[in-house]
């Protein structure tokens, strides 16, 4: 009997070690795979405004890829999970604003049609909305929202200035 009660310890220990871990009151698992990429939980962080959190982000890198490299031809999701209603046009506006802040002229020249298809792909968010940007090397950047797809846009290019607005060098808030 003993040895069955270890056993089951056993795996209750090795089972809760794969379960989501809790970042500022959300669950996020610590891996996932998206189109056939592995993805591993690099961390979370809130955003707030006036002691208001607005949301929570959670990022995930592929496998193997370490921090430096999140703006280069890699796969990783964003998840965002809301505390706080923000409509769809004033995210569309601050995310293209933030993409133009953190690359060329010449770059933004040439990803601006695909950013003007983007600003079709926000909605309004409320409160515990998640929405989420994947993106896969040759598939193209995944706009999800309560997991439901809204849309993709193809491009190493396009990714790496969208990403770029969290994790570029001016991003929406150097504490993410």
């Amino acid at each position: 009997m003993s040895r069955i009660i270890l056993v089951f310890c056993c795996l209750f220990v090795l089972a809760s070690g794969a379960q989501a871990a809790e970042h500022y009151g959300v669950a996020f698992p610590p891996s996932m795979t998206q189109q056939g990429k592995a993805l591993v939980f690099q961390g979370a962080g809130p955003k707030s405004y006036l002691f208001i959190r607005v949301f929570v982000a959670g990022f995930y890198l592929e496998e193997g890829v370490t921090s430096d490299h999140v703006l280069n031809d890699v796969a990783k999701r964003l998840e965002v999970h809301y505390a706080f209603s923000v409509p769809a046009d004033k995210l569309a506006r601050e995310t293209r604003r933030r993409i133009q802040m953190n690359v060329s002229p010449e770059q933004f020249e040439k990803i601006r049609e695909r950013v003007d298809v983007m600003d079709s792909y926000f909605v309004d968010l409320s409160p515990g909305d998640v929405y989420a940007l994947s993106y896969v090397p040759g598939v193209g950047t995944r706009f999800t929202h309560n997991q439901r797809l809204l849309g993709m846009i193809e491009g190493a290019d396009f990714a790496a200035g969208l990403f770029a607005v969290w994790f570029g060098e001016k991003p929406l808030d150097r504490t993410l």
